[in-house]
């Protein structure tokens, strides 16, 4: 299931819970728990593992990984929603992703997509930012083969290109552990 949040798993709060130790999950599809059942998912299998082992602790896990989604995304998550979760600890498992090639860079694309909905009516833009939170909106879309801005991707050359080039993916990582340290929260890579 998901929440009202956007994140995938049992239901919370977005307040943190007093004497809760959170645990913040960014990634691709591996992390969203692609084909898995809720309770086979990593981050609920993190939960329960550490409940077991810590009885007498309250953990929370949250589940932020999205199918399709790189770095770049993990960096706007970071700056956009964290701050409201109040993370402990921030896990970033981006890759796949990152380096898969494709028609344009999330870049391009990004450049593309503002460009696009700066055409639209506000109210049009604030449904689509609304919606975009929601992993069921994300999730629909990446069933159906429909990126979140499809519609605005230049022309393509016929040159493949990765989606988010070595450099541009440290920068990203770099910048998620400059948020993560912001808000006082350690930071954990998993590199896929």
């Amino acid at each position: 299931s998901t929440l009202p949040a956007g994140l995938r798993g049992p239901e919370i709060t977005i307040a943190k819970p007093a004497n809760t130790f959170r645990i913040a999950c960014l990634g691709d599809s591996c992390t969203f728990g692609w084909r898995v059942k809720e309770a086979e998912m990593f981050t609920q299998r993190l939960e329960d593992k550490l409940e077991k082992r810590f009885p007498d602790r309250q953990f929370e896990v949250l589940n932020f990984g999205s199918p399709g989604y790189t770095s770049r995304h993990g960096e706007i998550l970071m700056r956009r929603r964290m701050p409201d979760f109040s993370p402990d600890v921030v896990v970033v498992a981006y890759g796949f992703n990152d380096f898969a090639l494709a028609p344009h860079s999330d870049d391009d694309l990004a450049v593309a997509y503002r460009a696009h909905f700066a055409e639209y009516p506000p109210w049009r833009q604030s449904l689509h930012a609304t919606c975009s939170e929601s992993a069921v909106y994300r999730f629909s879309r990446y069933l159906v083969g429909l990126p979140l801005h499809y519609h605005a991707a230049p022309e393509s050359d016929g040159q493949l290109v990765r989606r988010v080039g070595a450099v541009r993916y440290r920068e990203h990582l770099e910048a998620i552990r400059q948020h993560a340290n912001s808000l006082g929260a350690e930071l954990v890579l998993v590199n896929s």
